[in-house]
């Protein structure tokens, strides 16, 4: 009986597992790909056992959090500067976020000069598709005061032409682009529902006109020019998802405003997305951090080597918090504990020795303070 027992058991853990795995496979996605760009986030928070829960423990949870962020915030801002192209050591503000603007820009004047645009039956699906759902609506329920159903079938219409300049085409994108994305800020959006669903629209019919006018110049013997203007709508793309998401008092992006864009249907860059998907999945290990951070009075008494030797042994579960810390946000600690699993393995039970032996060696790790995590 003992023995059939213990079989059903196994088999009903296994069954759960592979549960687990599948509900928590976007979530678990988003956590290896943040990883994968050095993210990192608590033990618990990939692979909630009970041995990474004990770890934390010893850690402190909410400084490890802390300690996370503290690490996460700076490179997230640091990887928003490599899609846009900036130096390490640029800052990130709205100025300069506009000055790319205008460099990246600076192709349009070619395209505007590119002459006649036939549109074609691509562009006359993306504005029926623009339309659609306020037809739709309004077909039975004409009298029904919907966020901007007249205006977006106004101007699904107003794109029903048969060509176009590609002069006018170029002003009409610049046109678009800046309504909708000043309908679609943060506080806009949330006071006027009518105005965000406008801008979606508006930020639709633009890019619509753009895709035109990435095939006309195609059609024409263009494909320099139509890569050059690709390139540039791929980074001022960039820019407005920065830009929407920085803290302009800090210069840090602010990778829980990219979650909230990506949520409202707008697309991110790869890493822009990447960072979105991992915040929304740990929010906590990307908040940015305003104080001076997870170390209490006592950590900073030891890491800098004031410890008096006659209290060695009261002083010793801080130097272990301190080393715990570092090492399970460390590169090792991370790919020991940190990865999402379904199933107890060795890997799992050594990452633990390994934790509480770096819990042991006290104040020499404990002086790597509780920020620097090496990947």
């Amino acid at each position: 009986m003992a023995g059939k027992w213990a079989v059903d058991r196994g088999i009903k853990r296994a069954a759960g597992a592979v549960q687990a795995a599948e509900q928590n496979a976007v979530r678990d996605s988003a956590l290896r790909d943040g990883m994968k760009l050095g993210l990192v986030v608590p033990p618990s928070t990939a692979n909630p056992t009970v041995k990474n829960l004990l770890v934390e423990s010893l850690a402190g949870k909410p400084a490890t959090q802390q300690s996370a962020a503290s690490h996460n915030v700076p490179l997230a801002s640091q990887i928003a500067r490599s899609e846009l192209g900036l130096p390490k050591n640029s800052p990130l503000t709205v100025d300069i976020l506009k000055g790319l603007r205008a460099d990246a820009g600076k192709v349009y004047k070619q395209v505007a000069d590119s002459g006649r645009v036939i549109t074609d039956d691509v562009f006359l699906a993306d504005r029926l598709a623009l339309s659609k759902e306020a037809d739709r609506i309004n077909i039975d329920f004409p009298d029904l005061p919907v966020a901007a159903k007249d205006k977006i079938i106004a101007l699904a219409n107003s794109l029903d032409k048969e060509s176009f300049g590609s002069d006018s085409a170029v002003a009409v994108v610049k046109s678009l682009r800046a309504s909708g994305h000043k309908n679609m800020s943060g506080l806009v959006a949330a006071a006027n529902p009518e105005a965000a669903a406008l801008g979606r629209a508006q930020l639709a019919a633009a890019e619509a006109v753009e895709d035109q006018l990435m095939r006309h110049l195609t059609a024409t013997g263009k494909a320099r020019l139509a890569k050059s203007f690709d390139n540039a709508r791929v980074q001022i793309a960039k820019t407005y998802s920065v830009q929407n998401a920085l803290n302009p008092s800090t210069g840090n992006l602010i990778a829980g405003d990219l979650t909230k864009q990506l949520l409202k249907g707008k697309p991110l860059s790869p890493k822009l997305d990447v960072l979105a998907r991992f915040a929304g999945s740990a929010p906590k290990t990307m908040k940015e951090v305003t104080d001076s951070g997870p170390v209490s009075n006592l950590d900073a008494v030891i890491a800098l080597g004031a410890a008096i030797p006659t209290y060695g042994a009261s002083l010793a579960w801080p130097v272990a918090r301190i080393a715990t810390r570092a090492a399970i946000l460390s590169g090792p600690g991370q790919r020991m504990l940190a990865q999402p699993s379904y199933a107890p393995g060795m890997l799992g039970n050594v990452g633990l020795s390994v934790t509480q032996d770096v819990g042991r060696l006290g104040l020499p790790l404990g002086l790597l303070g509780s920020t620097y995590f090496p990947q």
